[in-house]
């Protein structure tokens, strides 16, 4: 369920991974590059040997015959439930009661049949101050111990990756670690961890017994990881070839084999992955950790103190441009108001009001002058002329506007001037008639009278 857990010190830009030997420390420096690491010249140091760069974190481990690492099934489904459970049930694994331990539940996955399964690393307190007390004989104070199982686990998959997804599951693999008096077997299929296991000595005997318990049913083949101090001579020696015979795969001994497991210890700290740990915890948490937690809150509410005057600064950011742009549409607004009505200060909020308003009335003032450029008015004035002209009338008067036309004239008898009017479509009215035989008389179009 949960891939990778997050970098025990993420926060460091240098961690050195120390692995104690027979009183030595073989130790590897990293240095923090993006996503990638950079390692420095390893050191195999006695005691207060070598000085660790200034502000690195220093890593150790807990070994694993001092410590566990254990699944366990929860017959639950919900990963909330299962974690909840997950206490009890380890608690009833154990040979001694889990309030004397420091653990982790470093992993969870669905099971078969709605169950789940966790695997907790941890190891009593005791172990853990035994574990301080050698590494502080060897001039050192380390700020976080992990688990020496996972340690070789994890790195075997970093240095030698598992092979295309297609066999990936099928992948079998035992990672050996060898030193003078002591030995650390590490099993397991594809990208799980299986188990690991701490022995005085690489017996054959006895790894026969484990490779039968992790892997029942034997595979095609066996990868063979030989790494720490005395991984060339143990890869050569008799019993283990007798060992490969009955359990075939290629055996590869990485570069600078002794540093391995330092290697792995330094790389878990700094960046993200599966199972990282770290058993020093509770009452003997290091107090550069605790001085840490104890400013996270601290650091918390300086964050959200930060941003929430960032978000002020943006309101007022806003409302000032916001202003400003307001200030610059009304003082465009009153300079066009002022343009126009030609006051010189129109009422604020009312602008567009008092400018509808003067314009309107500059409109009806300026109707008469508008209608005598109007070009329909022509037109018709036009053909009225021409009408007149052929029916041998005499216009005396004539008002023309948009709307009305009429026509005060003299004709030789109505039939002339009712023709016009009809072509024209005028109201035809005989005012009187003239002595001499003619008559005047009223042409009307539109609404006058």
């Amino acid at each position: 369920m949960r891939a990778h857990s997050p970098a025990v010190a993420g926060w460091a830009r240098w961690a050195c991974g120390a692995d104690l030997v027979a009183g030595r420390l073989l130790v590897v420096p990293a240095v923090r590059r993006g996503r990638a690491v950079r390692w420095e010249p390893p050191v195999a140091c006695d005691p207060a040997g070598w000085v660790p760069p200034r502000d690195a974190v220093l890593v150790g481990c807990l070994l694993q015959r001092e410590s566990f690492a254990r699944w366990l099934t929860a017959p639950l489904a919900a990963a909330g439930r299962a974690r909840r459970v997950f206490p009890s049930l380890l608690d009833i694994d154990l040979p001694f009661a889990l309030e004397e331990c420091a653990y982790e539940l470093v992993e969870m996955r669905r099971a078969a049949e709605g169950t789940t399964r966790g695997l907790a690393v941890g190891a009593r307190y005791v172990e853990i101050e035994q574990c301080l007390e050698r590494y502080r004989a060897a001039g050192w104070e380390p700020h976080l111990l992990d688990q020496e199982g996972l340690a070789l686990w994890t790195q075997s998959l970093a240095e030698f990756p598992v092979a295309a997804a297609a066999t990936a599951a099928a992948e079998c693999r035992v990672v050996l670690y060898c030193a003078p008096e002591r030995t650390t077997c590490v099993f397991g299929r594809g990208l799980e961890f299986l188990g690991a296991h701490g022995m005085r000595s690489p017996a054959a005997d006895h790894l026969q017994r484990l490779l039968r318990t992790h892997f029942p049913e034997p595979p095609d083949a066996v990868r063979w990881i030989c790494v720490g101090p005395d991984a060339a001579a143990v890869a050569t020696a008799e019993p283990l070839n007798a060992l490969r015979a009955r359990w075939p795969g290629p055996l590869v001994v990485p570069p600078a084999p002794e540093f391995f497991l330092a290697r792995g210890l330094a790389f878990r700290a700094l960046y993200a992955g599966p199972l990282r740990c770290n058993l020093r915890t509770g009452r003997l948490t290091h107090p550069l950790l605790l001085a840490r937690a104890r400013r996270e809150p601290q650091r918390a509410a300086l964050a959200v103190l930060a941003t929430g005057l960032l978000l002020c600064g943006l309101n007022l950011a806003w409302r000032v441009a916001v202003a400003r742009r307001e200030a610059e549409v009304q003082e465009s607004l009153t300079r066009l108001a002022r343009a126009i009505t030609a006051l010189p200060q129109p009422p604020r909020g009312h602008e567009l009001l008092v400018a509808r308003r003067h314009v309107d009335g500059e409109t009806a003032r300026l109707r008469p002058l508008l209608a005598t450029r109007d070009r329909g008015v022509e037109t018709r004035l036009a053909g009225v002329l021409a009408a007149g002209h052929r029916a041998g009338l005499t216009f005396e008067t004539l008002r023309a506007t948009r709307d009305t036309l009429v026509v005060h004239g003299v004709a030789r008898d109505t039939a002339a001037v009712e023709q016009v009017g009809a072509a024209l479509g005028f109201r035809t009215s005989v005012k009187e008639h003239l002595g001499d035989g003619r008559i005047t008389f009223v042409l009307t179009a539109g609404s006058g009278p």
